[in-house]
């Protein structure tokens, strides 16, 4: 690294430190590259945008310790007129210690050789470089890659004409909560006009008597704001009454599919930025650390052979597209349905979900409904609601 007149240089930079990018400055770093890591808050995890529901198997895989998951072994679908309940043993379901995971990734990234700086916003300039505000004043970065992982802001892939129009999103507004009196191993997912128009509620147990209850709404499908229907959420809930509010948190997420292009010259996009979601549960964290790893380890290779042009980081486009681009396209297209579902629609759906079973059920809300028998058996279930769209 070089610095003078306010000017660093580094191999890799990695703008935002969500799962995203935190899994890239790793992979990036473990390559050998010369990694920075910003971070815009004060704090890695902190504020908390995301309700951390993910998959037991997911976590397995990418080597999240156990101990940031807290497992689940009852999911229940609450509907206007009907309740469903799936049991799970073992369990697939977890939520995840959000704070603490983050900030395990962050020291990771540095063992692994990867600067990290906090208090860090960025501007992209034209000449590709970055101008980064922070506890130090104003210096410019320069690296030959870039990796935009800042989130449904997509800081740097707008300013280089990749990112999304970002004219739908999902808001969620949510309350972690001290609720001794929840069942630490229930998951609750609840539906309908009343609950959440065009999105869904959840109450997510999170280990140690604490709840993450929250409502996520469409914009602009919806028009509304998600507070209110959170305060009835916790308000009509006997288990809830009288718990203590530790947090409150609000997120964004993109819901408009993947975006068209994820490469350019010195640039790979990757997570919310590139719209790498489940748009029908707003989930995308198992997704974002695997394809950080993917894009950290494209960048790395692309400084090893001096290839950092669009072309020599087009491995991580038709990778990250092989695997997923055809799942987070037609989870869109379905959430466009959803969206437009009345208590009715609710009900009928939830009723094909008790009939298909707890297996199927799992591969819908996991959102791998491209397998074969999979998709036929919810097309029957549901059928006419969402069997044409499968």
């Amino acid at each position: 690294m070089s610095a003078a007149a306010g000017r660093e240089e580094f191999d890799v930079i990695v703008v935002g430190a969500g799962p995203a990018g935190l899994s890239a400055a790793r992979s990036a770093a473990q390559s050998g590259a010369r990694t920075l890591l910003l971070e815009r808050n004060n704090e890695i995890g902190i504020p908390v945008r995301t309700s951390g529901a993910s998959w037991l198997q997911d976590m397995r895989r990418l080597g999240v310790p156990a101990h940031f998951c807290h497992p689940t072994r009852r999911v229940v679908l609450s509907g206007p007129g009907r309740r469903v309940e799936f049991a799970y043993d073992p369990p697939v379901n977890c939520v995840l210690d959000v704070r603490g995971l983050w900030q395990h990734l962050a020291m990771e990234a540095s063992r692994a050789g990867a600067a990290v700086r906090v208090r860090s916003k960025v501007a992209a300039l034209a000449d590709g470089s970055l101008e980064v505000s922070g506890a130090e004043g104003p210096r410019i970065l320069r690296s030959p890659v870039t990796i935009d992982a800042t989130g449904v802001a997509a800081v740097v892939a707008r300013a280089r004409g990749l990112g999304s129009p970002g004219r739908r999103a999902g808001i969620g507004a949510e309350l972690e909560l001290y609720a001794p009196n929840w069942d630490e191993e229930l998951l609750l997912l609840a539906v309908g006009t009343q609950v959440a128009p065009s999105g869904y509620a959840w109450v997510f147990p999170a280990g140690q008597g604490r709840v993450r209850a929250g409502v996520g709404l469409l914009a602009p499908d919806s028009g509304v704001d998600p507070a209110p229907y959170l305060r009835r959420l916790i308000r009509e809930s006997r288990e809830l009454s009288g718990a203590a509010e530790l947090e409150y948190h609000r997120g964004v997420i993109p819901s408009e599919g993947p975006i068209p292009a994820t490469v350019a010259d010195g640039l790979l996009v990757v997570g919310d930025a590139a719209g790498q979601v489940l748009a029908t549960a707003g989930e995308g964290i198992r997704f974002a650390l695997e394809l950080g790893e993917l894009a950290g380890r494209v960048a790395g290779q692309a400084i090893r052979t001096l290839s950092t042009e669009a072309q020599g980081l087009r491995e991580y486009e038709s990778e990250w597209s092989r695997r997923y681009r055809g799942l987070f396209t037609l989870m869109d297209r379905v959430n466009r349905k959803l969206a437009t579902f009345d208590d009715a629609a609710w009900d009928l759906a939830l009723a094909g979900l008790e009939k298909a079973g707890p297996r199927v059920a799992e591969l819908v809300m996991r959102g791998d409904v491209l397998q074969g028998a999979t998709r036929q058996k919810l097309a029957e279930a549901v059928f006419p609601i969402l069997g044409w769209l499968l």
